[in-house]
């Protein structure tokens, strides 16, 4: 098996790859709709979305996610500061960069859910084929 960022769909079964990604969803769906209403500037609520989904990195997801997961924590831990690797990252975001970092959560989440779906179909096929139907 392997570790951290190299994990792949098969080294996890499908159940917990099911739960994570289904947490995944709700945590960005969560963190999207704070960024939402919120009346923060645009790199503060990147800030707290990503508070809400950090503890997601490392989990076991399908790999798609897991890269898109881990693409988005690079660009938020390029800098250090008093608050945190994320708040000073965030902090020093371009307005472009902010605006491309909030569209990839919500393209994360749209992808998470996309993935919930194809795993509840190839799961229906899976029992059809067991109970012998077409």
């Amino acid at each position: 098996m392997t570790t951290g960022d190299e994990m792949t769909d098969h080294d996890h079964d499908p159940e917990t790859l099911r739960n994570h990604t289904e947490d995944l969803a709700q945590k960005l769906s969560d963190a999207i709709d704070g960024m939402a209403v919120s009346p923060l500037p645009l790199r503060e609520r990147i800030r707290d979305a990503a508070d809400t989904f950090w503890p997601m990195i490392g989990e076991a997801l399908p790999t798609e996610l897991a890269a898109a997961l881990n693409s988005i924590r690079d660009r938020l831990t390029v800098a250090t500061g008093p608050q945190g690797s994320i708040a000073a990252s965030a902090a020093q975001l371009s307005d472009d960069d902010a605006e491309e970092l909030a569209h990839d959560f919500c393209k994360l989440r749209d992808d998470a859910i996309e993935a919930l779906a194809d795993m509840d179909e190839a799961a229906e096929e899976l029992l059809d084929a067991v109970n012998g139907r077409p």
